[in-house]
């Protein structure tokens, strides 16, 4: 073959189009390692061993073979279906020998997956394990090109891999001269978000990233060192022992196809290895197995991990474990991991100053990377889009596939699909998959954040977390977690560890625990794996919100009490008042009563304001003490203007007391909602009340042993009267209580006033707000005798642990008490 090919191009400006792309067949490197060390040993499998002398031999003979008996020419792609092996690995060779394209798959996909890819690639042979029987010939009677089909093993489907290189044993083939752009493997995608796509690797390219791995993952390996194979040769180990092959470095394989951890200790220690090529998923098993102790790892220099980030603390147990040998490199199968590097020195078993956490590296020598936007323009430091990058490393193309090509490639850039950011050192950090990103209430959550937070639990070992349909924010974050062995996580204890740790809108509003979560052949956790097993054990088919309180009963510390609502009859007469200026918020409320003499009651508030002024909003509980609790104290330094507010007045420990919620503004861009505390606020302006109380009853703020707060409790004697003060338990429907106490006390029109709270209130539109700790007020509340009976309305505003208020109707029937309601009910009479 001429050079004719690549001359044809026009030459750039002061320059000269290349003389040649001829480059050096792949194969050679095996040739090179025979030539200097032709009994050194070249492959370990089980109990055999290979010198580089015969392994270059059995190459040669599969090679010939495959020319001069099933006529392979170059460019002829041949689909290899097989577990580890030598024959596997050696196909790789034989196949860039003679120009061929090595056409690996994942052993574990299915017959008719593999009949795909067999169509995709438009493969003309077949080397196939005698494992795979039905592999073969699905492939065979679906894709007429195939011409030929080798068994590696006894099978009926095709003549004995061995029985070849035996006879073809000794015989040389013609080695195939290739230039830079000439295909060598088919490196198929994974296929976890479609259809997998046959990204074409080329000589020219694959000897780059040879030399770019021996640069920058295992600096000063020879055949002194040893290599063991952990994953597939098919996908990134494949690549990986091909670096390794270059400098004479021997293979270790798993005697089986089984990932066995003691084995595998057990091999390092026997071979003494040095390297090895893993993912964050098995290189966590390695590390956390008891095996990890009783075998000598010391040969240990680099082992490389890749194909999905690490997670922290996966990350610092690995350090602990091996010391400083641990290698991250980031890149896709169509970059062939050539993308960033994290080495050995970069690493640090300890968080503190300077320690790059969360960090895949600094671009790979030779190799450039952008963040860009979604128009394809370069983004600063910190800013958030997805990675691109140029290089030598970069994949020619999809095969036969321009539409995955044109979305692939833009301004010469090939785009990741990954996003992330860089910081002003040029260190990258992945925030997660585009595809895996999810819109939550108009702001974007990356899972991968969310994810790092999880796995600093204690007993969580792996965690996922996936963006979810939802009716009220368009989506929201369901976290799949698998505890460590003997460990038991609950779902209020995970809510309570990632309260205070993210912004309330990243938070998951489910926790779902598993023993494992799926992965794929290569030991990848793959986010569409996991969402078929979510669908597949119906965790996606939650019972629509109108099924009732008892989907999200709320569970307290305490022995629920007897009494679920606690009502006193009374005689309602008029509160009105001003608060003024330097009061303090309580002392206020509290002279207005005395002024009407009144015990307790309700005043709404309109208007006015206070400065100081403080306020909570509902939260997590960050133990098992609470089913929910309080937030930090919000101080701004505008004061708070009132919108609305409720106060319920009582008394505590013989002292005023009260419970207000409300809206103010706060001068921020949004009204602010929340729980007053009426000790620290100060009334800076004229703020003006109205309401009922009852000279007679009140509510009592009281230990309550269920709930384990100190809560209002109705405190009175019965009496005939216009009014009743009431006080909802926990889990009981807010509108149905009502209900139920004003038929018994023979009340059939009143008005409703109260505040409290409700676990995941929902609206009468189907809206539901997916948050057990809520704070509620009653803006508009009324009950009225209809033909089906009494019926309660209330309109109310509810804000939860995100800060966010709704509006709305509240839903009869399916709103459960979260802590505690206190309302006061006013009789509508004739005058």
């Amino acid at each position: 073959m001429n050079v004719a090919s690549s001359v044809a191009k026009a030459a750039p400006k002061g320059g000269l189009s290349p003389c040649s792309t001829r480059v050096m067949n792949l194969a050679r490197f095996v040739t090179q390692a025979m030539r200097r060390e032709p009994r050194g040993i070249a492959l370990v499998w089980a109990d055999k061993t290979w010198t580089w002398e015969e392994f270059e031999a059995r190459i040669d003979a599969m090679a010939a073979a495959l020319q001069q008996r099933f006529g392979v020419a170059k460019g002829d792609r041949i689909l290899v279906q097989s577990q580890n092996c030598n024959q596997m690995f050696e196909s790789m060779f034989a196949c860039f020998r003679i120009g061929a394209v090595w056409v690996p798959t994942n052993f574990r996909q299915t017959p008719e997956e593999v009949a795909y890819l067999a169509k995709a690639s438009g493969a003309t042979g077949m080397i196939c394990n005698a494992s795979f029987p039905d592999h073969a010939r699905v492939a065979r009677e679906t894709n007429a090109e195939i011409g030929f089909v080798v068994a590696i093993g006894e099978a009926d489907f095709g003549p004995s891999y061995d029985a070849i290189v035996e006879e073809f044993y000794g015989r040389k083939p013609i080695e195939a001269r290739v230039e830079r752009d000439d295909p060598c493997w088919f490196f198929f995608t994974s296929g976890t978000t479609g259809r997998p796509k046959a990204a074409v690797l080329t000589h020219g390219q694959m000897a780059f990233v040879v030399n770019n791995h021996l640069c920058d993952l295992m600096p000063g390996v020879t055949s002194a060192d040893a290599a063991l194979v952990v994953a597939p040769l098919s996908h990134g180990a494949g690549v990986h022992q091909l670096t390794q092959v270059a400098h004479g470095v021997k293979t270790i394989l798993l005697p089986t196809e089984k990932f066995d951890i003691e084995t595998a200790w057990a091999l390092i220690e026997t071979w003494r290895v040095s390297t090895m090529f893993t993912v964050p998923t098995i290189l966590k098993l390695l590390v956390e197995h008891p095996a990890a102790g009783k075998y000598d790892h010391s040969s240990l220099r680099y082992v490389i991990y890749a194909g999905a980030p690490m997670y922290r603390e996966d990350q610092k147990r690995a350090m602990k474990t091996l010391g400083p040998v641990i290698v991250q490199y980031f890149g896709l199968g169509e970059v062939t991991g050539a993308i960033t590097v994290l080495p050995p020195g970069l690493h640090s078993a300890e968080d503190g100053e300077g320690v790059k956490i969360g960090t895949c590296g600094i671009e790979r020598t030779g190799m450039q990377v952008s963040i860009q936007n979604d128009v394809g323009d370069e983004l600063g430091p910190y800013e958030t889009g997805e990675i691109c990058c140029i290089g030598p490393a970069v994949f020619a193309g999809y095969y036969d596939n321009p539409v995955a090509n044109e979305k692939a490639f833009r301004n010469g850039w090939f785009r990741t699909g990954d996003l992330g950011h860089m910081d002003d050192q040029g260190f990258l950090y992945i925030t997660g998959r585009a595809s895996d990103m999810y819109i939550s209430g108009g702001s974007n959550v990356y899972p991968r954040e969310i994810e790092e937070k999880l796995l600093t639990h204690p007993d969580i070992s792996e965690a996922a977390v996936l963006g979810m349909p939802d009716p009220l924010w368009g989506e929201v974050g369901y976290a799949v977690c698998v505890a460590k062995p003997g460990a038991q996580v609950t779902e209020k204890e995970m809510f309570a560890f990632v309260d205070g740790k993210m912004s309330r809108y990243k938070m998951p509003k489910r926790f779902i625990f598993w023993d494992a979560l799926p992965k794929s052949a290569y030991g990848k956790i793959t986010k569409k794996m996991i969402r078929e097993e979510l669908q597949a054990r119906g965790e996606l088919d939650r019972k629509p919100a109108n099924d009732g309180p008892a989907l999200r009963r709320l569970e307290h510390p305490g022995p629920p009490a007897p009494v679920r609502r606690e009502a006193v009859r009374t005689e309602l007469k008029p509160v009105a008042g001003v608060l003024r200026p330097g009061e303090v918020f309580l002392a206020g409320i509290a002279r207005v009563f005395a002024e009407a003499g009144c015990k307790g009651g309700f005043v709404t508030v309109e208007g006015g304001a206070c400065d100081p002024f403080r306020y909570v909003l509902p939260a997590f509980s960050p133990d098992a003490a609470h089913a929910a609790w309080y937030s930090a104290t919000f101080a701004p330094a505008a004061g708070g203007r009132f919108q609305t507010a409720t106060v319920i007045f009582g008394e505590r420990d013989g002292a005023p007391f009260l419970h207000c919620h409300g809206i103010w503004d706060t001068g921020e861009d949004t009204l602010r909602m929340g729980h007053v505390l009426p000790f620290d606020s100060v009334v800076s302006q004229p703020v003006a009340v109205k309401g009922h109380g009852s000279v007679t009853a009140t509510f009592d703020s009281v230990p309550d042993p269920e709930t384990n707060f100190t809560l209002f409790s109705v405190k009175g004697r019965g009496e005939e009267g216009n009014g009743i003060l009431l006080r909802v338990r926990p889990n009981e429907d807010v509108a149905t209580a009502i209900e139920e106490v004003c038929r018994t006390h023979g009340i059939e029109s009143a008005r409703v006033y109260g505040i409290g709270s409700i676990n995941e209130p929902v609206f009468e539109d189907g809206c539901r707000i997916v948050c057990l700790a809520t704070e509620i007020a009653i803006e508009s509340g009324s009950l009225e005798k209809t033909p089906e009976g009494l019926r309660t309305s209330l309109d109310a505003a509810v804000v939860d642990t995100d800060g966010v208020i709704y509006h709305g109707g509240l839903a009869r029937g399916d709103n459960p008490v979260g802590v505690t309601f206190e309302l006061v009910i006013v009789e509508n009479r004739e005058s």
